[in-house]
């Protein structure tokens, strides 16, 4: 792995485990009663950390496929409208996706694999909760 990717998977899970920390101490995962009432809070901050992280995801996916660049555009030629930039002004929505499609994609599978290790560590502790 490069450092980058290797730091773009810490800064996520270290944003993950804060999200899981801050719903676990809501919950009362810090200072639990029982065992079955921390397993309950820590579920609960990590299943709420996997689908923010997975949202996340999902939405820069999407609209890293071009889903939204109708929407881009159309804002785009509304600024330039009130700019008076007839130069800019004159390109069409094809030269849009042109120029778009020529910088590429960002990769944003690390926010979706962290969201799935989350997700695994929500079904984990749902499993040993279940038990007790």
């Amino acid at each position: 792995m490069k450092l980058s990717t290797t730091i773009k998977y810490a800064v996520t899970a270290t944003i993950g485990t804060a999200i899981a920390v801050l719903i676990a101490s809501q919950r009362g995962g810090l200072s639990p009663e029982s065992t079955s009432e921390a397993l309950m809070a820590w579920c609960d901050g990590c299943f709420a950390s996997a689908v923010l992280i997975g949202s996340v995801g999902l939405l820069a996916y999407v609209s890293s496929g071009g889903f939204f660049d109708i929407f881009s555009f159309g804002i785009r030629k509304l600024i330039l409208m009130f700019q008076r930039d007839d130069d800019k002004l004159k390109g069409s929505y094809l030269d849009y996706k042109t120029e778009k499609a020529a910088k590429g994609r960002g990769g944003f599978g690390f926010l979706l694999v962290t969201a799935i290790v989350f997700l695994a560590a929500a079904f984990a502790l749902l499993a040993l909760y279940n038990q007790y």
